[in-house]
């Protein structure tokens, strides 16, 4: 089918047909037939017959291949926002439970250790922050991620502003991970300095660089948690047309160390019907 599709046999097609007519007008005059107008007319039509035949396949064959990549496009989109958007959206659900928790045990710490010393205090917001750090650079995920890259789904997303959008998303929660090791190893050493370490080094890190780093961690929170929130409303806008979108649901969970409850969040793909 592909030589019916190629421009050399579109130009060549009338040129052979212009040779078959003055030939056919040749082969006219030399058997005495004078009536070549009756035989141009039959031929015409033999060649609009001969193209409308070739025509009718390749268009039932383009509009074929037309479903069967707009098929493969709504599989692709749904399979990034199940896999991939859950993924981002359930990374940012992680840090804003982090966050959370941080608040709410730095809120104890001011209200119930009045008797504290200010530099035990900021022992103890190192050391909050450095576990926090801890946990969220083993809990940012990015498997799904990898996994679609390496199958190169995430490749073909059609529109190139989705695709460059989640490949940004993943590439700035790579750098929130990397900013969290390197302050967990500062934190570290600041919650149990090495033999040697002058007193007035670490006043001068608890004073100044403590909030720094605890400021640069939430700003590259927010640059990813950005990137993600625009990552998903981008997915959505795609996902419209097939009924579906990415979104974050939330249920009560309840703990038996605490009365009452917490409101969890997960995210979460769903139909519209």
């Amino acid at each position: 089918m592909n030589i019916f599709q190629s421009k050399y046999f579109n130009v060549v097609l009338p040129v052979l047909f212009v040779l078959f007519l003055l030939l056919l007008l040749v082969y006219g005059c030399l058997i005495g037939i004078y009536d070549v107008i009756t035989l141009a007319v039959n031929a015409v039509l033999m060649l609009l017959a001969t193209l409308i035949a070739i025509s009718l396949p390749l268009y039932a064959s383009a509009k074929n291949e037309q479903k069967r990549r707009d098929k493969e496009h709504e599989m692709i989109y749904v399979s990034v926002s199940r896999y991939v958007g859950g993924e981002i959206l359930d990374n940012v659900i992680e840090i804003q439970d982090i966050l959370k928790n941080n608040e709410k045990s730095l809120g104890q710490l001011d209200k119930q250790n009045l008797s504290m010393s200010e530099r035990d205090k900021k022992i103890v917001t190192a050391s909050i922050w450095k576990t926090a750090s801890e946990i969220l650079v083993g809990s940012l995920q990015d498997k799904h991620h990898n996994n679609m890259v390496m199958s190169g789904l995430v490749a073909k997303i059609p529109d190139d502003a989705v695709g460059n959008g989640i490949r940004d998303t993943y590439q700035k929660m790579d750098n929130l991970k990397k900013r969290l090791k390197s302050i967990t190893m500062f934190f570290g050493m600041l919650i149990s300095p090495q033999v040697g370490v002058s007193k007035t080094f670490l006043d001068y890190q608890f004073n100044t660089k403590l909030q720094e780093g605890i400021t640069a961690v939430e700003l590259d929170i927010k640059i990813f948690s950005d990137s993600a929130e625009k990552t998903r409303k981008d997915i959505n806008k795609l996902l419209k047309q097939y009924g579906k979108e990415i979104k974050i649901i939330a249920y009560e969970k309840v703990h038996n160390s605490e009365k009452g409850s917490r409101k969890t969040e997960k995210s979460s793909i769903s139909s519209k019907k």
